[in-house]
């Protein structure tokens, strides 16, 4: 039973939710899925409904508003005795009630009936006590079995629309005897239903993922079917010329049809046997975004712009620049200051070219039998190269080519003057320059035959101005003759091997000072690893001579107490000991060095006494003698452990003087006379 208050009450502005009744507020959880505990008491409750159910309001109102009434009233559920199994056909199928007042009987037909088809005539329905046979009623059977319905689902074509079999006859009948009634008094309180029409029963169903599931599984069911009472009261079909023709294959329209992966692969193995074109349709090619080509467009359009300025800035500071001497400094382009980091962007001046009057924006005039021409890079002046003075005549041509031999032996000279080479002669170079009567017969010498000595002389006059223009080529005068003389400073004659020795020569000569400061680093470095390796193995060997002399002198000890008859020293002399350990050193700095670090630590050494005695055979030198722990030696050999007492003689079983008494020496030997 509906609430007065309404769906959603306890939504309303102003409700107390302390208000609200313990079953209430159950019922109101449970509604919105809210979990509790059953014995649960009304603060607790109160609580949920506040933390859980309140802030849902908005959202629940929302969606509650677009709920739309419908006016169809209580519509009747299908018996379930009607049929076992529902066909696949008949989700996607709507009925079409009858037009009214219509009585006519029409025959049930398939849903791939052609649209071509007319319409059937009406016929008298039958009663069902009467059975006539109809004629060819075998045939159209025949022909509904040899047009098997196959299930395609199409985008464009609607579904086909199944008619609703009619009631009988005797539901419609007015008849005042008839037991049957159409009033129906659970219906009486609602709203009319609505008369269905085509349109709003023609609309397309769209069924979920797990009704397609399922209606395929349900394709390959059995089926049983009850017969309908309609089908009884069928009247005979008459057979149409349609019936009797040859049915003539359609090609499907392959546009808008869905397949499954696996249908869609077996369609395409069955048409590529046939001889047929594949259905698959061509792979679309992603278009550019337009955005992307409009940004890109963009891009390029503000790089050509700025690059297009730049060119023009520089192309009119190069202008500005000139040629050197005449124009004026690079400062900057475009009038913006450009800093000393940036600064090999500036445009350079251009030197005069030869032959030619050099003026400002890069403008000159040629000399003349000269004319200008223009750098073939310049692209007709847009690129600021300035162009070059070329001969204009074959004798102009000559003289140049006479200027350029004289380069050339001038060349020669110095090339013959850096690395010591004689003359042609075979006289030695003493200097680089040649006098103008020495040249002018050097290149009479080179000369073609055919040509007189007035020609050569005439193009030597007019050729020695060419030679001095050249930047290489020095010119200066005899102090003692007064006549002039010309050398050159390129060294393009040079053999490689002069190149070479003469480059070294150059570079030492140019940083002596940093080689010598390199070399004495690098001795020093090396010489510092030296004796710094030096010292490690010698104090390494000092160690081990020290570790010999200490087992020297408890030996020694041993066997003075041992036999004292064969051993009266005590002690040994410092230098007939380092003689011995050192007999194979023969270096007399390096033995003095090593065993100045051997005396130390055995002088070190507390069980060492050291002092000047005269020995036995009257000689007077540094004695060492052990004043540790002894044991008795054994057949001469050192058992390497001794006693931790400060002198004691054990007895020992296997010694021959085991049954000797022995004496502890306990008096104190200071190791030099009393007086």
């Amino acid at each position: 039973m509906a609430d007065a208050r309404g769906e959603y009450w306890y939504f309303e502005p102003g409700t107390d939710a302390n208000k609200i009744t313990v079953p209430e507020l159950r019922s109101i959880l449970l509604k919105h899925q809210v979990n509790y505990r059953s014995s649960a008491k009304k603060p607790e409750l109160v609580s949920l409904f506040n933390d859980i159910v309140a802030p849902q309001a908005a959202q629940v109102q929302r969606a509650h508003a677009r709920t739309k009434r419908s006016t169809r009233g209580i519509t009747d559920v299908p018996s379930s005795s009607a049929s076992t199994v529902t066909t696949e056909d008949t989700e996607d199928e709507t009925l079409l009630a009858p037009p009214p007042g219509s009585t006519r009987r029409t025959s049930r037909r398939t849903t791939r009936a052609s649209t071509a088809e007319s319409e059937l005539p009406p016929t008298r329905a039958k009663t069902p006590s009467r059975a006539v046979p109809a004629k060819h009623s075998r045939g159209t059977e025949a022909e509904a079995d040899e047009r098997p319905a196959v299930r395609r689902v199409r985008k464009s074509v609607a579904p086909a629309v199944i008619e609703p079999s009619p009631e009988p006859e005797a539901w419609h009948r007015g008849d005042v005897a008839s037991p049957f009634t159409q009033d129906n008094p659970f219906q009486s309180g609602s709203s009319p239903a609505p008369p269905e029409t085509a349109t709003r029963d023609r609309r397309r169903r769209t069924m979920g993922s797990e009704q397609k599931e399922r209606r395929k599984s349900e394709v390959n069911r059995r089926k049983t079917f009850q017969p309908n009472t309609e089908q009884l009261d069928e009247g005979v079909v008459v057979p149409t010329r349609d019936n009797f023709d040859p049915q003539i294959k359609q090609d499907d329209p392959d546009i808008s049809e869905e397949f499954t992966p696996e249908e869609q692969l077996e369609l395409v193995r069955h048409r590529a046997k046939a001889g047929q074109v594949d259905i698959l349709p061509p792979r679309r090619r992603k278009n550019a975004s337009k955005a992307t080509g409009t940004l890109k467009a963009m891009s390029g359009t503000l790089l050509l712009t700025a690059a297009a300025v730049f060119g023009g800035a520089w192309r009119q500071e190069k202008v500005a620049v000139g040629f050197c001497g005449i124009g004026r400094y690079p400062t900057g382009l475009a009038g913006l200051d450009i800093p000393e980091w940036a600064s090999n962007i500036l445009p350079n001046c251009e030197p005069c070219p030869p032959h030619a009057r050099c003026y400002r924006d890069l403008k000159l005039e040629c000399d003349t039998d000269f004319i200008k021409k223009a750098h073939p890079l310049s692209l007709n002046g847009l690129i600021p190269i300035p162009p070059t003075c070329e001969p204009d005549s074959t004798k102009t041509r000559n003289i140049n080519n006479v200027a350029q031999k004289g380069v050339d032996i001038l060349r020669e000279r110095r090339a013959q003057y850096e690395c010591g080479e004689p003359d042609h002669e075979g006289n030695p170079v003493e200097s680089p320059e040649v006098s103008e009567a020495v040249l002018q017969q050097q290149m009479g010498s080179r000369k073609r035959k055919g040509m007189t000595e007035q020609e050569f002389n005439d193009l030597f006059d007019r050729a020695l101005p060419e030679m001095k223009m050249k930047d290489e080529v020095i010119e200066s005068t005899d102090a003692t003759t007064g006549e002039r003389r010309l050398a050159s400073t390129s060294l393009a004659k040079l053999p490689i091997v002069c190149s070479v020795r003469r480059s070294l020569q150059e570079s030492i000569r140019q940083y002596f000072l940093q080689i010598v400061g390199i070399m004495l680093f690098t001795l020093t470095v090396w010489y510092g690893k030296y004796s710094f390796t030096e010292r490690r193995a010698m104090e390494a060997r000092a160690k081990q001579l020290a570790s010999d002399v200490f087992d020297r002198l408890a030996n020694h000890a041993a066997l003075s107490i041992q036999e004292p008859g064969s051993y009266p020293d005590k002690g040994i002399s410092m230098t007939q000991l380092r003689d011995d350990v050192l007999r194979n050193e023969f270096s007399s700095s390096r033995r003095q060095k090593l065993w100045e670090r051997v005396q130390k630590k055995v002088e070190f050494n507390s069980n060492i006494r050291a002092a000047v005695r005269t020995t036995t055979s009257g000689d007077v030198a540094r004695m060492w003698e052990w004043t540790g722990p002894i044991k008795l030696l054994e057949d001469g050999r050192s058992s390497g452990k001794r006693q931790s007492g400060r002198f004691s003689l054990g007895m020992d079983s296997s010694s021959p003087a085991a049954a000797s008494d022995v004496q502890e020496v306990q008096k104190w030997d200071e190791g030099r006379p009393i007086y």
